[in-house]
């Protein structure tokens, strides 16, 4: 039986008992204290970690102390939302995971689609990912590209050859923001993202073989989002158990965001304005 200490923020989803329990592996312990800083989320009772073979955090703005205090005490680790994170902050968080052996799990919500992954076991690398996304102003410009990267990572997480950009704007705005990216494994992917995106986004990926995938995502709906989760809850449960999976860990996320950095070198050299953040400037190792 894994005990699994669940923590809320102020925005979460009730739901979470109902998906846990819903696993007969699982014994929940009871909704373990948090409080917030200025809106992010501090665990309180951090000796209750302690107790938890692992934990679910539920809801977002978790932050990396958090993560690290968690693997510290090699609890096994499933996060509702993936955070935006500097890059010296995503080493240090994949390094910790490898020390401490671990599963680690963030839930993305197309990756995990039931009819997305009865896709993933027809393809063969190399490949060639075409997404053609739209850009709404309410949206993150950074993690939108973040959550596609994640997805091209796991269905093809070689390196990363080289990358070239491509960005029409005026100021802060922009018409389209163009990113071809080549990996050693053959694969190349190109995204185009726009606010004049008439069609709904749509993620295509072509085959050898003549064959061509389209993969759904952005899917809002409640009953979506519930089966995607569970998917991921599912896939998380066979990780910890030692069984092949699909996982979304720090290792992705680090090479994801190695990646975001090279494209924001790219655009700055560009002069352009476009992915402008506060982190401080770092050089890709």
């Amino acid at each position: 039986m894994i005990r699994i200490g669940i923590f809320f923020s102020k925005n979460s989803d009730k739901e979470v008992f109902s998906l846990v329990n819903s696993f007969k592996e699982f014994s929940v312990l009871y909704p373990l204290n948090i409080r917030e800083t200025e809106g992010i989320p501090v665990l309180e009772n951090k000796r209750a970690i302690t107790l938890c073979d692992a934990v679910y955090l539920a809801g977002n703005k978790w932050n990396s102390e958090e993560f690290r205090m968690i693997l510290r005490e090699e609890a096994h680790l499933y996060c509702e939302t993936i955070p935006l994170l500097s890059l010296e902050e995503a080493k240090k968080n994949y390094e910790l995971e490898l020390e401490a052996g671990c599963v680690v799990q963030f839930f993305h919500p197309y990756i995990f689609l039931p009819c997305n992954i009865n896709k993933y076991k027809k393809l063969q690398s190399p490949f060639f990912i075409n997404g053609q996304l739209k850009f709404d102003i309410a949206d993150n410009l950074e993690q939108q590209i973040l959550y596609f990267l994640l997805f091209v990572l796991s269905i093809d997480n070689s390196l990363l050859s080289r990358s070239e950009v491509f960005s029409l704007e005026s100021g802060k705005t922009f018409s389209v923001l163009n990113i071809s990216l080549y990996f050693l494994s053959g694969s190349v992917v190109r995204l185009n993202l726009s606010p004049l995106v008439s069609v709904s986004s749509d993620i295509s990926v072509y085959q050898r073989n003549n064959s061509r995938l389209s993969f759904s995502l952005f899917d809002n709906r409640k009953d979506k989002i519930r089966n995607s989760k569970r998917s991921s809850f599912e896939y998380f449960l066979k990780s910890i158990d030692g069984k092949p999976s699909l996982n979304i860990s720090f290792t992705q996320i680090y090479q994801a965001t190695r990646i975001l950095y090279d494209i924001k070198e790219k655009l700055r050299f560009h002069g352009s304005s476009l992915l402008e953040t506060d982190f401080k400037k770092e050089k890709l190792k």
